[in-house]
Parts: C-alpha cells; sequence; structure tokens
C-alpha cells in the first residue's frame, strides 16, 4: 500500500500538520509506505520523536519538489504579490514538464492514492494514472487567488485554472477554520490536527524555566519572521513583560542592552511545548498556530495581516471558538499589550466540536475507505 503525499512550501503550518496525518497513518498501516514531496522536508529534522516512530520513518521516502507557488511574503504580516507573479510566470514554464515527471514518479512507486494539502497539480496526476486522490488542507489555493484578482490579472487567470484542477480530486477533507472551497466536488469537514504539546503548563514553564512572575509572550510569526527593526524596544517594559522567541535570528544590536534581559530564546525544542508554557502567543492568524495553541490551551493575540483571504475564517474562529484578542500592528510593534490581555482574559465564547475530534483518525478512514480496506 502506497502513498504519495504532496505538501505546500507556504509557511510551516502545511507541513507540521502534514507530518502528524503522515505518523499516524504509518503507525496505523504497518504496511503502508508514504512517499512526501515538499520543499520542507528539512522540517522533519526538527521533530522529537519517540523512538518507535524513528521505526515508522523506515517506510517514509522524501522528495524535495515544489509543485505549487502559494503566495511570496515580504514578512508574516505582508503579501508579495509582484513577486508572486514572477514565480507563477516561472512556475507555469515548467508545468507540464513537472506534471509528466511526477506521473513518472507515481508510476515508479507504485503510488495507490495521492493526497495533497494543499496543491492541486497532484489532482491532476491522479487523473491521468486513474487513481483516487485526496484534498486535506483548509484552504484552496483558488480561493486564496481569486482575492487577488483585482490586484494582478494573472493571479485571476491562475484562479480559474486552480478550480479547475482542484475540481479533479476525488474527495476533500477539510479542517477546522476552513475557507470555502466550492472547487472540491465532493467534501467534508473533518477534526482538528496539530503538534501537541507532551507537558502540561506548569511542567513546561518549569522546563524553559520561564518566570512565574512576569507575563510570558510567545512571538510566534513562523517562516517569515518580524523584522526587529520594527519594533520600538525602548518602550518594552521588561519587569512586566518576557517576551519568548524560537528559531529567530534576532538582531540583537538593535535592541538597547537595557531590555535584552526581556527576551528569552530557545532552539531544537519541541514547539508546541513553548506553546504551552507561554501565558499568550501573539501571532498573526494561521491555522499551523492556531490549532497547537488549541491543545496547548493558550491565549492568542492576534495582529493584521493584511488582506489574505484565509483571514476572515480565521478571525471568526478566534472570536467564536479560540480564546483570543485582536492586537493592532501598532500595540504590537510598542509592545503595549494591557487592553489585548484584558479582552482576551474576558473571551466569552465556546469551543469548537471539532476540536474534540481526532482529524488524523478522520483521514485514517477515508484512506481505508479509498483503498478499499474496510
Amino acid at each position: 500500500m502506497r502513498i504519495t503525499y504532496y505538501v505546500s512550501n507556504h509557511g510551516f503550518g502545511h507541513i507540521s500538520r502534514s507530518t502528524e496525518i503522515i505518523l499516524y497513518l504509518l503507525r496505523s498501516f504497518p504496511d503502508l509506505e508514504i512517499d512526501l514531496v515538499t520543499t520542507r522536508e528539512k522540517f522533519l529534522k526538527t521533530l522529537s520523536l519517540p523512538e518507535e516512530d524513528s521505526i515508522f520513518l523506515k517506510r517514509l521516502h522524501t522528495r524535495s519538489k515544489s509543485v505549487d507557488v502559494g503566495m511570496l511574503q515580504k514578512d508574516s504580516l505582508s503579501i508579495d504579490i509582484k513577486g508572486t507573479e514572477e514565480e507563477l510566470e516561472k512556475f507555469n514554464l515548467q508545468k507540464s514538464y513537472i506534471q509528466i515527471s511526477e506521473i513518472e514518479s507515481c508510476l515508479d512507486f507504485e503510488t495507490d492514492l495521492i493526497i495533497s494539502d494543499s496543491a492541486s497539480l497532484p489532482f491532476m496526476i491522479a487523473d491521468k494514472i486513474k487513481i483516487p486522490s485526496l484534498f486535506v488542507g483548509n484552504f484552496t489555493w483558488d480561493f486564496i487567488y481569486a482575492g487577488y484578482q483585482k490586484e494582478s490579472a494573472l493571479i485571476a487567470q491562475t484562479a480559474v485554472t486552480l478550480y479547475q484542477e482542484y475540481y479533479h480530486a476525488t474527495f476533500g477533507l477539510l479542517l477546522p477554520f476552513c475557507c470555502p472551497a466550492s472547487s472540491l466536488a465532493e467534501q467534508k469537514k473533518i477534526g482538528l490536527v496539530g503538534r501537541r504539546p507532551t507537558l502540561d503548563k506548569k511542567s513546561a514553564k518549569d522546563f524553559f524555566q520561564l518566570p512565574h512572575d512576569k507575563i510570558n509572550l510567545l512571538f510566534s510569526f513562523g517562516a517569515y519572521g518580524v523584522e526587529t527593526s520594527k519594533f520600538d524596544w525602548k518602550k518594552l517594559d521588561t519587569d512586566l513583560y518576557r517576551i519568548v522567541l524560537s528559531g529567530t535570528d534576532l538582531d540583537f544590536s538593535k535592541i538597547p542592552e537595557n531590555k535584552r534581559e526581556g527576551i528569552a530564546t530557545f532552539s531544537e525544542i519541541h514547539y508546541p511545548d513553548l506553546v504551552s508554557a507561554c501565558d499568550y502567543i501573539l501571532t498573526k492568524p494561521g491555522y499551523g498556530i492556531l490549532s497547537e495553541a488549541v491543545y496547548a490551551q493558550t491565549p492568542i493575540l492576534y495582529t493584521d495581516r493584511g488582506n489574505f483571504p484565509e483571514v476572515p475564517y480565521l478571525h471568526q474562529a478566534l472570536k467564536e471558538e479560540i480564546p483570543s484578542a485582536h492586537l493592532s500592528n501598532k500595540e504590537l510593534f510598542s509592545f503595549q499589550f494591557e487592553k489585548s490581555i484584558a479582552n482576551a482574559k474576558s473571551w466569552n465564547g465556546s469551543s469548537s466540536p471539532l476540536f474534540k475530534r481526532d482529524g488524523r483518525e478522520d483521514v485514517k478512514h477515508a484512506v481505508s475507505v479509498f483503498l478499499k480496506l474496510i
């Protein structure tokens, strides 16, 4: 039994949740082999896995290859339209070759099922070799691209093309916080998938030696980061707050020396444990950090992320389903957190039933159905 699993190279959210699903499938099906196709394959080296999982990874093959463009970003808070157009033009010149090459790779691997999070081209490949395919994700790129049709004729036309490609998917599995996905002919909503902490909140705080008498704020801006120079560091109240960072190349030369003690940095850690250790997460809303916040039970202070079409659906989840409060870019960069923290404490939503369902089990069930295992 063999699956080719395609993962978008956009950010960390796609690869982090896909890795959770891949490991779950490898544990569940002892005769399963998976060919993981992504340019984010180095993420696997960051995992802190129990020894038994290393056995499962022997049945995981990886190929570094991109089958989509996504949206280029200047940083976590702004989209690069011109850069995206340039990459789309390059990709379109290679697209036919990529499709032919992947058809050959899937045939050589003897692929029984294709899963994609969240590129559309893999569904064309599955259609050509007459095997079933599953979409797993919380948005389709045609929906995202359609949101920029006024800014770019090329992106608008690409949205139409991607819509047609997604329509070839056999079935769509939509994660929580999902956007409308009319390009998926058959679809259903599934439970939450995300990385989980291994430590409870007190144990995590003790493990990372974070102070109990300060408010520990995890700055989580994913693969793209935020420029150090945007912050007014002299306004950071180090008596009240501890800024927590992981995997970020922070330029300490731009930070006043008397403020550096208010910053804690970590590397080579299990990130969800750090999410659990902190009192609040400061972030731009994205699927990965929202799912990890749910599992760690850590409130979110979320800032503006431009007009990315996914944002309204993430904001809806934050307002209704995840303890949170909005924080403006101005408040973020000047370390003015008091109002947002007070709002987060008074949040009165309720958790979604989908958070209690294991989305990995939903994917496993779909795999079983389409590979006729049940």
